[in-house]
C-alpha cells in the first residue's frame, strides 16, 4: 500500500516550538503523587522528547543522553547537569503515565497548527518529521496508519 502524496504546503506555517511544547507538555495529567516528585513532569517530557529526537531508542538511552547534556539543554528544562531522571524514575513514570492525558497535552501543542485555513484549498494538514517504527502501526483501510 502506499500513501496518497501530501501536496506542499501554501499557506503560512505555524510552527511548534520548544516554549510551546513545553507548556503543553505541562498541561499533561501528573500520575505521581505529590512527595513522590523529584523533577517536574513537564521538565521529564521535555527531556525524553529531545532525547527520542536525538535518536535514543530506550528509556535506559534516554536517561545516560540526559546525564551527558549540560546546562545548555538542561537548564530551560528546570534540570541541573548531574541531577537528571534514572532509567528507573523515567520507567516508572512512563508505567503511571494517562496516554489520553499526554495525547490531550500533544495536541494541544500543535492546535494552532493544525487549526483550520480558509485560504487553503482542499484542506490542510499537519507535517511532523520522523517516521513511524516499522510494523507498529496497522494500516487503516483504504489508507496510511495513523500517526498520533
Amino acid at each position: 500500500m502506499e500513501c496518497t502524496p501530501v501536496p506542499p504546503p501554501s499557506a503560512t506555517v505555524v510552527p511548534v516550538t520548544p516554549t510551546s511544547l513545553f507548556a503543553a507538555l505541562a498541561t499533561a495529567q501528573e500520575p505521581r503523587r505529590r512527595a513522590s516528585v523529584t523533577y517536574p513532569l513537564a521538565a521529564m517530557l521535555a527531556l525524553t522528547v529531545a532525547a527520542i529526537l536525538a535518536n535514543q531508542k530506550s528509556v535506559l538511552a534516554i536517561a545516560q543522553w540526559a546525564a551527558r547534556r549540560g546546562a545548555a539543554v538542561l537548564a530551560p528544562l528546570g534540570l541541573t547537569p548531574g541531577h537528571t531522571p534514572c532509567q528507573s524514575t523515567l520507567q516508572r513514570l512512563f508505567a503511571k503515565l494517562d496516554a489520553a492525558s499526554l495525547s490531550a497535552a500533544l495536541q494541544t501543542a500543535v492546535a494552532a497548527a493544525a487549526a483550520p485555513d480558509p485560504t487553503v484549498r482542499g484542506g490542510q494538514a499537519v507535517a511532523i518529521a520522523g517516521k513511524a517504527q516499522r510494523g507498529r502501526l496497522r494500516f487503516q483501510k483504504g489508507g496510511c496508519p495513523v500517526h498520533a
